[in-house]
């Protein structure tokens, strides 16, 4: 390594100094005339260019090997510079911790494109990191249940400098961690973030973190269960959470109704949160939204495991007693293999529209279209102002059509009383079209009344359609039929 003042990481050997001071404007200079603060200027702003995003991790150690005079003013400012020591794939941990300061510390080992398990090297300086509890800042692991067992021996400690903890299990069956995990003690958090991890110290350890701004518990395994009592508990003492995601893996993990007590008089407010994201039964969901109101909530994804009967008034009101989802203007409704779901977006003065959407996993068209029928027929209120409605269908397997009669379709749009503008994209087109034939004399005032254009992609005329406009015609509810050859989709 080069011990003069030259460095190639600014591949340049003179800086022109543009600042009044003992240097004149324009005048070039080597870069180890400039004083120790301008230095520091330029350390930060290669920081700022080599910084990763995810993790604000950067190169320091390429200037601390330049000559002693850098190493000086770098480790002279540790806070300025955000210095940590990176843990991650192939790093000598050990022997990090020896030679370097007793830096703030983050252990990464996760790979988002592949599922990349640690070697035995790896596992031990993940160990080796993790010792050092107090200086422990930010944890990422994508691992195995074997290395999640041994994790779960080290960090029986509290770690009072965590902000960051980001857990993935790469097997369907992890560990579970003991209750003892952190010593429930992780005052600095922000965001925790899990998946497919049972974790019954989770109630505790929240307890200790106010500062919380993002909780998310993806595909939570039945033995990581807790129930809607438990997580109100633990939200209401987080008033700085913004994002909140609860996923179940299983439909076995619902509430035990024989425990079930009955809702305060009195909802906890979650001043913070925007975005809420849940994957479950629909009891559980109930359960859970009864207790809280979140007057900032602008962004909602709720995915139901398929039941029959679908009862969700709670979650109506919930999404209702949000002024920025409460008015929405235009709704999408999309079918997919394993899955349906509509999405209603509200306006905005600035940025993107606030959008709550609402669906159920299931594969057969007709349980799809059951479904949809019931959301809709619940949450009246949000579609009452609805004016555009866009439907389609990413995929439909074959023999589809041999499931369900079209006319269960219209319990959907019989929901949709504002609806001035109406697309049909792709392969629910024809379908969508035979259940139109069947409308006609009391029926027109009843299906989507304010209807005026009707749009098909990817389909042909039909006769199904020309009925349609016959009978509307005829009823004083006239429309406008258009059809478009392109199959592109209208999302």
């Amino acid at each position: 390594m080069p011990t003069n003042g030259n460095s190639e990481i600014l591949n340049t050997e003179t800086v022109r100094i543009c600042s009044k001071g003992p240097f004149q404007i324009g005048r070039h200079v080597t870069i180890d005339t400039l004083p120790d603060n301008l230095l520091l200027e330029l350390f930060a702003f290669y920081r700022l260019t080599t910084m990763e995003s995810w993790d604000y991790s950067w190169k320091w150690h390429t200037l601390v090997h330049v000559c002693r005079r850098w190493r000086v003013i770098v480790f002279a400012s540790l806070h300025r510079l955000d210095l940590r020591l990176y843990c991650t794939y192939g790093t000598p941990v050990r022997g990090n911790l020896d030679c370097w300061p007793a830096l703030p510390i983050i252990v990464n080992y996760w790979d988002d494109v592949d599922f990349k398990p640690s070697s035995p090297e790896d596992e031990d300086n993940i160990i080796a990191a993790l010792e050092h509890a107090d200086r422990v800042s930010r944890i990422d692991v994508l691992a195995t249940s074997s290395l999640f067992g041994k994790l779960a021996i080290v960090m029986q400690e509290p770690f009072p400098a965590l902000t960051y903890l980001r857990l993935w299990s790469g097997d369907t069956i992890a560990p579970v961690f003991p209750k003892d995990t952190f010593a429930g003690f992780v005052p600095r958090l922000q965001n925790l973030s899990m998946t497919c991890i049972p974790f019954p110290a989770l109630p505790t350890l929240l307890l200790s973190a106010s500062d919380l701004v993002s909780l998310r518990l993806w595909k939570i395994p039945t033995a990581g269960y807790i129930s809607p009592e438990v997580m109100f508990t633990c939200l209401s003492v987080l008033p700085k959470l913004e994002w909140l995601a609860i996923e179940f893996n299983s439909p076995t993990s619902r509430p035990d109704w024989r425990s079930r007590r009955i809702p305060p008089q009195t909802r906890t407010v979650l001043p913070a949160l925007t975005q809420f994201e849940f994957r479950g039964v629909s009891e559980y969901l109930e359960d859970l939204v009864d207790r809280i109101d979140a007057p900032l909530l602008d962004h909602v994804g709720i995915t139901f495991f398929h039941q029959l009967i679908l009862e969700i008034p709670q979650v109506s009101d919930f999404v209702g007693r949000t002024g920025s989802l409460n008015s929405p203007d235009e709704a999408i409704v999309c079918s997919f293999p394993g899955a349906v779901s509509i999405t209603l977006y509200q306006p905005r003065t600035t940025g993107n529209p606030s959008q709550v959407r609402l669906g159920v996993s299931c594969e057969q068209l007709d349980w799809q279209v059951s479904s949809l029928a019931q959301i809709c027929s619940q949450c009246l209120p949000l579609h009452s102002r609805v004016k555009q409605l866009c439907m389609g269908a990413g995929y439909l397997q074959p023999g589809w059509k041999d499931n369900m009669d079209p006319v269960e379709w219209l319990e959907v749009f019989r929901w949709f009383t504002a609806v001035e503008k109406l697309y049909i994209s792709n392969a629910l087109a024809p379908h969508i079209a035979s259940a139109f034939e069947d409308v006609e004399g009391d029926m027109v005032a009843d299906i989507l009344p304010s209807l005026r254009t009707l749009t098909f992609s990817g389909s042909r005329r039909s006769a199904s359609v020309e009925h349609f406009i016959s009978a509307r015609q005829l009823s004083g509810y006239p429309i406008t039929a258009c059809y478009r050859n392109s199959k592109d989709s209208f999302f």
